[in-house]
């Protein structure tokens, strides 16, 4: 009779064990995927972020490029070419 009882306790304890397991993987695969969606709503903010800063860039460069081609025209206004000036 005692043999079984404690076999009875054992078993108890197992699903005890084994309810609580159970639990704890629950949990942390719920903390799991609120890290992951966490983590893929900051990807797409740096993700809308950099495309921004792209898009500025680009921009910068174009300005870049026409003050550049200005200054250019500006230079070529400014000093005639030899063959104009011994003319």
């Amino acid at each position: 009779m005692q043999g079984l009882e404690r076999v009875c306790r054992q078993l108890k304890e197992t699903i005890e064990d084994s309810k609580h397991d159970s639990m704890e993987r629950s949990i942390m695969g719920e903390v799991s995927s609120e890290a992951l969606r966490m983590l893929h709503r900051q990807i797409s903010s740096l993700e809308r972020e950099k495309n921004a800063w792209s898009k500025r860039q680009q921009g910068l460069r174009q300005e870049i490029e026409k003050l550049q081609q200005q200054s250019a025209d500006k230079e070529s206004q400014d000093c005639p070419d030899d063959e104009t000036t011994f003319s």
